[in-house]
């Protein structure tokens, strides 16, 4: 059986809209906190060939 739902145009993008608004809110608000995190993974995966030949050394 094919019992497809679709939303309306006209709930469908204000919906997406607000999603969106919602998602840069809570980017923007939490900056403080995911930049930092961000920097700090990044740098593990970039230092990691370093500190596995240095590893091997011992």
């Amino acid at each position: 059986m094919n019992t497809k739902s679709t939303i309306p145009f006209y709930i469908q993008w204000p919906l997406l809209l607000v999603g969106f608004y919602v998602l840069i809110s809570m980017l923007s608000i939490g900056q403080t906190i995911l930049l930092p995190l961000i920097y700090a993974s990044l740098l593990a995966v970039l230092i990691s060939p370093l500190v596995n030949y240095l590893e091997k050394g011992k």
